[in-house]
């Protein structure tokens, strides 16, 4: 089903880029909070700021990923 288009921008786009820059967003801030916190933490807290940016990583990717998929099928 073919999308709304305003300005050369489909909402699905606008929507992927949007969630695409949150998505940034929160693994940078993840990444800042592990470099800062790593010379304090215990092992067992660093192992879960670990994994917070490992998540906030793939989350982002993932939504990379789709965001490429609908550039090249939709080409908007």
């Amino acid at each position: 089903m073919e999308q709304p288009v305003a300005y050369g921008v489909c909402a699905e786009k606008r929507r992927l880029v949007e969630e695409y820059g949150q998505a940034t967003e929160a693994y940078l801030q993840s990444m800042h909070e592990l470099r800062a916190r790593t010379p304090t933490s215990r092992k067992a807290d660093y192992e879960q700021l670990r994994k917070a940016v490992e998540i906030a990583r793939l989350k982002a990717e993932k939504v990379r990923v789709a965001l490429e998929r609908h550039l090249s099928e939709h080409h908007c």
